[in-house]
């Protein structure tokens, strides 16, 4: 293959400190899948085991999907690189009629602590957390994305379909207050955090079509759809966009073979400030270029240099304040626990973002020398297709635990349409 066996590699670097393995929270906590199940059976039911002090986190991780773009062209906006003919040539050969492409970037920290012994004898502690976000995430069709790479020559005298398409980019940055309690079956947290937006983008383009003339002396366009743009003076000292958010985490011991899982992070609210742009657009007109009665003299121009084309195509905007949600991720898994320390494992997660369908994903790990594993998982959905991750649990024990390994890399099972990758890294420390 020319490009597919250049494999998407995302910075996913996970570092985590916590005496605490047990706060499942997809993504950014890891801590759960990061020990072998009969580590996270121990802590279920030996809640004597969360007597410690405390616990310090940190972690890194991200990824990028699609269901038709390939890595390398991807690759070229992460790691700035010239996008190529051959390059556009092999991204527009895998368009499909319904695109998806999107990604995260997660980072954070997190200091949890029991107040004192009888907390810590109960499985409870309260916990601090700093968590940075960053999520993209696009639904298209093939003509825009055709549109935007290579001109509208390829539609002389034709009309080319724009319609739902929708693109959403958004990144922030949340302080969360929380706690943890569990018990001989079960175990649960809860944190509320406030939340500050850095930068938002969307585009929610419900109809539209351009048409250029065999000429290109013509554009007729025509769209409907909304158009957000947050602005610059977010910092703490200026006028900060503010929200809140809600995290849940639940893990229920049904008997000695089955786990539940159960997790909601993100939910929650940005009230972007007033200096961010929105716009409803609804719009048709017809553009033959700037037409000048003199070079000198612009003033009896149909489109003159100081008019406004944006406002044509985006409509006229305003700068308000807006709430709009953060982009949410729901989690269900379940884990059925064998002998020889295998373990199976199904779940579907869904994240409210443009582009996204439900993550339905399997797995199976198999412990082998003293604490250590191995697992290999399957899945399809998300922003891209199938795709499958091996990781590893190089080892693990009361006071470290250590997993590396790949997620949501597409090359793994079909290698001529690559079009995802990610790195995991992730350390425990218990103090």
């Amino acid at each position: 293959m020319r490009h597919s066996k250049r494999i998407f590699i995302n910075v996913l670097i996970s570092v985590i400190f916590t005496n605490t393995p047990n706060i499942l929270q997809a993504q950014e906590n890891p801590s759960l899948d990061s020990i072998s199940i009969s580590e996270i059976l121990m802590r279920i039911d030996q809640p004597h085991v969360y007597d410690n002090k405390g616990v310090i986190r940190l972690w890194v991780n991200a990824y990028s999907q699609s269901n038709s773009v390939p890595s390398e062209f991807s690759n070229a906006f992460v790691f700035p690189e010239f996008i190529t003919e051959e390059i556009k040539s092999e991204a527009f050969s895998r368009l499909k009629k319904h695109n998806r492409f999107g990604g995260e970037f997660n980072r954070g920290a997190e200091l949890g602590f029991a107040p004192d012994s009888s907390w810590r004898a109960e499985g409870k502690q309260l916990s601090f957390r700093y968590k940075n976000s960053t999520l993209f995430g696009a639904a298209f069709g093939e003509d825009i994305f055709k549109l935007i790479f290579k001109g509208n020559k390829q539609f002389r005298d034709e009309t080319a379909t724009l319609d739902n398409t929708r693109l959403s980019s958004i990144s922030f940055e949340s302080l969360e207050f929380g706690f943890l309690k569990t018990n001989y079956n079960s175990l649960f947290s809860v944190h509320l955090g406030i939340v500050k937006g850095n930068a938002l983008s969307s585009i929610d383009l419900a109809q539209g079509s351009l048409y250029t003339s065999p000429n290109g002396d013509l554009l007729d366009i025509a769209w409907q759809g909304d158009y957000t743009q947050s602005s610059g003076g977010n910092r703490l000292k200026d006028n900060p966009s503010i929200g809140a958010s809600l995290s849940l985490n639940f893990i229920q011991k049904l008997n000695d073979k089955w786990i539940l899982k159960e997790s909601l992070q993100d939910l929650g609210f940005v009230v972007w400030n007033s200096s961010t742009r929105t716009s409803k657009i609804d719009t048709a007109f017809s553009f033959t270029g700037i037409q000048l009665g003199s070079i000198l003299d612009i003033s009896d121009s149909k489109i003159v240099l100081g008019d406004s084309l944006e406002n044509k195509v985006l409509g006229s905007d305003i700068r308000q304040s807006t709430m709009i949600a953060l982009p949410a991720l729901v989690q269900f898994d379940v884990v059925r626990i064998f002998k020889n320390r295998i373990t199976i494992g199904a779940g579907i997660q869904y994240r409210y973002m443009p582009g996204f369908i439900p993550l339905t994903e399997a797995n199976i790990s198999k412990g082998f020398g003293k604490n250590r594993s191995i697992k290999f998982t399957l899945a399809y959905g998300g922003f891209g297709q199938i795709q499958s991750g091996l990781s590893a649990v190089v080892f693990s024990n009361h006071h470290h635990s250590m997993r590396i390994g790949t997620i949501f890399n597409e090359g793994f099972i079909s290698p001529s349409s690559l079009s995802g990758a990610g790195v995991q890294i992730h350390y425990v420390h218990h103090i």
